[in-house]
This record gives structure tokens, C-alpha cells and sequence, in this order.
């Protein structure tokens, strides 16, 4: 991400595809995984991470804003979310 208001055309590029990966991984009536996995075939792997990544950063910066945390500790709750949900 930039260090200013808005990203780079590449960013920008890479969080829609993140987003559209997002969107009909979310939308899958049925077996979510081969929508992601279909997703990462059509598309290019890399800029789709890239994708992700940037829109879950910012999805935990706005979380934090509305929560009135700081980012890094959305992220540490939302790793102990995902430990928690780990199978054993």
C-alpha cells in the first residue's frame, strides 16, 4: 500500500481482484474452495494474494477505526479467531 491517500494503479488492480475473488468466493452456493481455486487458475495467483492481502488490510484499518483499536490489534484478535478455529 502507499504511504498517502490511494493506491497505485497496479495496487488498485490487484485489491479488484482480490475483491472480485472475494465476491464469488462469498457468493459460492456450493463448494466454496473450487469457486477460490477456479478464481486463482483464471486469474493471475500473485496479483490475486496481492488482492487479498491489500483488502484485508484495509478491511481491519476500518475495522479499527469503527472499534476505536489500532490495526495491529484487529489483526492479533483475528489470528486468535482463526486459531480457535483451526480443527484438531
Amino acid at each position: 500500500m502507499t504511504t498517502g491517500r490511494g493506491m497505485s494503479p497496479a495496487q488498485a488492480g490487484a485489491a479488484q481482484a482480490g475483491l472480485r475473488t472475494l465476491a464469488a468466493w462469498a457468493l459460492a452456493a456450493s463448494d466454496p474452495e473450487e469457486v477460490l481455486l477456479s478464481r486463482l487458475r483464471r486469474q493471475d495467483p500473485a496479483e490475486v494474494l496481492v488482492g487479498l492481502a491489500t483488502v484485508g488490510r484495509l478491511l481491519a484499518t476500518e475495522l479499527a477505526l469503527a472499534t476505536g483499536r489500532d490495526e495491529v490489534r484487529v489483526l492479533t484478535d483475528l489470528d486468535r479467531v482463526v486459531q480457535g478455529l483451526q480443527v484438531a
